[in-house]
């Protein structure tokens, strides 16, 4: 969608807040809530951004897609996944869990998604439960050589579970 259109959508919109004494903030919401965006996500935007709600007409160009930038990361937000992050250099990923990125292994997955499989494990809904470990046959207890160092890089308390 063009800024233009954008632009002259919330004319009308500002009309008919105007003529009919509606809220500018519930009907933004309105025209967006198969979008996810909910009137709080839009008194926030405009509180933060300190848009006059009464005359949304003589907001400028940037006003609308700033607000349209914060609308979408309040009712979308963004993840960062950082993938092989078991191969990455241990600088790489002191870069990466700064920026608040998702470690994530691909060879991590596999180990588990097999173990799953196998009944040495039972994955639900993200978690992981561990079944009994000494009933397993001998060779799946040893140890990815990937996996183990991944999950101690990152705190993980359950790093038997890759046995």
């Amino acid at each position: 969608m063009d800024i233009r259109d954008t632009k002259a959508q919330l004319e009308r919109l500002s009309r008919k807040v105007n003529a009919e004494g509606l809220k500018i903030e519930e009907t933004i919401a309105e025209q967006l809530e198969g979008a996810g965006v909910t009137e709080a996500h839009v008194k926030t935007a405009l509180s933060r951004l300190k848009l006059p709600r009464d005359k949304p007409h003589v907001w400028t160009d940037e006003q609308i897609i700033e607000l349209s930038d914060m609308l979408r990361a309040q009712s979308k937000p963004l993840i960062t996944a950082a993938n092989k992050i078991d191969i990455a250099p241990q600088e790489n990923i002191d870069k990466l869990k700064k920026t608040g990125a998702i470690p994530v292994s691909a060879a991590a997955e596999a180990a588990l998604r097999l173990a799953d499989k196998s009944g040495a494990i039972s994955i639900y809904q993200g978690m992981t439960i561990l079944r009994n470990l000494q009933a397993c046959p001998r060779r799946r207890k040893r140890r990815s050589p990937t996996s183990r160092p991944h999950e101690d890089k990152w705190g993980h308390r359950d790093t038997e579970m890759h046995q």
